[in-house]
C-alpha cells in the first residue's frame, strides 16, 4: 500500500473513533447547532430576499467584465453580498493555513513518521479544501431563499461564487504561503567561496517577515480571485445565461487553481521539513530581555482597569503589556482601516455602500482581521502556567473580557466619528450618523460579549475565539440587511453578556 494509502486510512479510522468516543447528549447537541445555524441564515435570508433582488442603484464593485450598463440587473445585490461574505471567510481561511501546514495536532502527528511528502501534501490540501468547502455550504442556506422568491438564477450564482471564490482562494493561500516558507529553508553552497549561500535566515527580520506576513498576501490575491469570480458570474446574471465572457473567465479560475496545485506542491516537497522546523523556532522559542524598566511599566495604571475587581487587575495590566509589546506593527494597519473605511464613506454613495454596511464593517474587521480574543489566547500573551496561579476564579477571565471591550473601541471609535462625520458633513443628517455611529461601536462590543458568554460557559477555547465572533458577525450583517432596529435589539442582548463575567464586588477565590 502506497504512503497516501495508509495516511488516508488512517486519517478515516481516526475519525470513525472519535465520533464512536461521542456520547448520545453531544451528537444531539451538534445537530441542534446545525438545524439553528441553518434554519437561522435561511429564515434571515428569507427576511432579506426581497430586497437582495432588487435591482440596485450603484454596488461598490464591478458587475461584470463586459462594461457596465446603465441599470443593474435584479440580483446584483445579491451577487454584491456574495461577494463580501466570501471574502470575509477567505479572510479566516488563508489564516488558518498556517494552523493546518504546522500547528495542528493532525499533522504534527504524523510528522515524525517517515512519510514521503506528497502523501502530507495531499493530506493538509485535503484538510484546506475541506475546509473551504464547509465554510461555503455553512453560508449558502443566506442564499437559498432567493431560489423561491423569484431569484433562481441569483440563488445558483450566489451559491456558485462562494463554492468556486473559496476553493480557488484555499488553493491560491496554500501556493502563496509555501512559496514564502521556502525563503526561510535556505539551500546548500555550490561554492566553498560563498558560505552564505548555505545560511538559513532569520525568521524574525528581513525576509523572514515575508513568511510571517504571508497570510496578508494570501488574503489580497484571494480577494483578488473572488472577485474576479464575481465578475465572471455577474456576466449570466446581466445576460441571463452563460455567456463568452463567462466561459473565457472560468477558464481563467480554472488555470489559477491549478497553477496554484502545482507551485505549492513543488514547494512542499521540497522544503517543507525545513519549513516546519523554521516555523515551530518562532512558534515555541522565546527571548527574555532583562531590562529594568519593565518593573516600573508593569507599576503603572492602566485605563480600563477601574473597571475591575483588585484582585483582577493585576492579569489586566499583564495583558495590557504583554498585547502592546506583540502585536504593536499590528496595531499600525488599524490606521490603514481608518484611511480607508473614511475613503470609502466620504466618497461612495448610499446605494453602493448602504447602511447595513456601513453600521457592520467594524464587526467583520474584529471578527476575521483583528480578533483580539485568539490573540489573548497566545501562548506569548497567555502562558499555560497562568492557570496554576493563585489568582480568584474568575480574575483571568473578567480581565480579558475588560481588555477586549478597550482593543474593540481601539478599532471602532474612530471609524464611528468618521461615519458620523460623513453623514453630517454630505446629508447634514447629523442624527442619522450619530445612530450609524452608535450601531457600528455596539456591533464591535456585542462581538465581545458574545465570547464573554463563550468563555463563561465553555470556557478557553481556540476554536469558539475562531468561528463565535465571525458566526455572530455574520448574524448581525443578515440582521442589519433585514432591519437596523433588528440589529440593535441584538446588539443589545450581546452586551448584557459582559453582565455575567464582569463584577464589581471582589471575585471568589478558587
Amino acid at each position: 500500500m502506497t504512503h497516501l494509502g495508509i495516511l488516508m486510512r488512517a486519517r478515516l479510522a481516526g475519525l470513525r473513533n472519535r465520533a464512536s468516543g461521542r456520547s448520545a447528549r453531544w451528537w444531539a447537541a451538534l445537530v441542534g447547532a446545525i438545524v439553528v445555524l441553518v434554519g437561522g441564515l435561511g429564515a434571515l435570508g428569507h427576511a432579506a430576499a426581497p430586497g437582495l433582488l432588487e435591482p440596485p442603484a450603484d454596488v461598490v464593485t464591478a458587475m461584470g467584465v463586459a462594461g457596465e450598463d446603465e441599470s443593474l440587473p435584479a440580483g446584483a445585490a445579491a451577487l454584491e453580498a456574495a461577494f463580501w461574505l466570501a471574502a470575509l471567510a477567505s479572510s479566516v481561511l488563508n489564516f488558518r493555513v498556517m494552523e493546518l501546514l504546522f500547528r495542528r495536532k493532525d499533522i504534527r502527528a504524523v510528522e515524525p513518521y517517515p512519510l514521503k511528502l506528497y502523501a502530507l501534501y495531499v493530506d493538509r490540501l485535503l484538510a484546506a479544501l475541506g475546509e473551504a468547502l464547509g465554510a461555503a455550504l455553512l453560508l449558502a442556506p443566506f442564499f437559498i431563499p432567493l431560489w423561491w422568491h423569484g431569484g433562481g438564477l441569483a440563488a445558483a450564482t450566489c451559491v456558485a461564487l462562494m463554492a468556486l471564490g473559496l476553493l480557488t482562494s484555499s488553493a491560491i493561500g496554500f501556493a502563496v504561503q509555501l512559496s514564502a516558507g521556502s525563503t526561510m529553508t535556505g539551500k546548500p553552497s555550490r561554492t566553498k567561496d560563498d558560505k552564505r549561500k548555505g545560511e538559513t535566515r532569520d525568521i524574525y527580520g528581513g525576509a523572514g517577515q515575508v513568511f510571517l506576513y504571508s497570510p496578508g498576501v494570501a488574503l489580497a490575491v484571494s480577494v483578488i480571485v473572488i472577485l474576479l469570480a464575481k465578475l465572471v458570474l455577474g456576466e449570466v446574471i446581466k445576460a441571463g445565461e452563460p455567456t463568452r465572457a463567462f466561459s473565457v473567465g472560468l477558464g481563467i479560475l480554472g488555470a489559477s487553481f491549478a497553477v496554484a496545485i502545482v507551485v505549492s506542491y513543488r514547494q512542499f516537497v521540497a522544503g517543507f521539513p525545513r519549513m516546519a522546523a523554521r516555523f515551530h523556532e518562532a512558534d515555541f522559542v522565546g527571548y527574555e530581555v532583562s531590562a529594568q524598566h519593565q518593573k516600573s511599566e508593569f507599576g503603572k495604571k492602566r485605563l480600563g482597569e477601574t473597571l475591575l475587581p483588585q484582585a483582577a487587575r493585576v492579569v489586566f495590566r499583564a495583558y495590557a503589556l504583554q498585547f502592546g509589546r506583540r502585536y504593536m506593527l499590528a496595531r499600525w494597519t488599524y490606521g490603514l482601516g481608518w484611511l480607508a473605511a473614511g475613503i470609502a464613506v466620504f466618497r461612495l454613495s448610499e446605494a453602493a455602500l448602504p447602511g447595513w454596511l456601513v453600521v457592520t464593517l467594524p464587526a467583520i474587521a474584529a471578527a476575521t482581521l483583528v480578533n483580539p480574543w485568539v490573540r489573548l489566547s497566545a501562548p506569548r500573551i497567555r502562558p499555560t502556567y497562568q492557570n496554576l496561579l493563585a489568582l480568584p476564579q474568575n480574575a483571568d477571565l473578567a480581565a480579558a473580557v475588560v481588555f477586549a471591550v478597550r482593543e474593540c473601541l481601539l478599532v471602532t471609535a474612530p471609524y464611528a466619528l468618521l461615519v458620523l462625520l460623513a453623514q453630517g458633513v454630505r446629508y447634514g443628517d447629523w442624527l442619522t450618523g450619530l445612530a450609524y455611529a452608535a450601531l457600528a461601536a455596539g456591533a464591535c462590543l456585542a462581538l465581545n460579549g458574545a465570547m464573554a458568554l463563550a468563555w463563561r460557559l465553555a470556557g478557553r477555547s481556540r476554536v469558539a475565539e475562531l468561528f463565535v465572533p465571525l458566526v455572530a458577525a455574520i448574524g448581525l450583517v443578515a440582521l442589519a440587511n433585514v432591519s437596523l432596529w433588528a440589529m440593535a435589539v441584538a446588539e443589545v442582548v450581546l452586551l448584557l453578556g459582559h453582565v455575567a463575567v464582569i463584577e464589581r464586588r471582589e471575585l471568589a477565590t478558587s
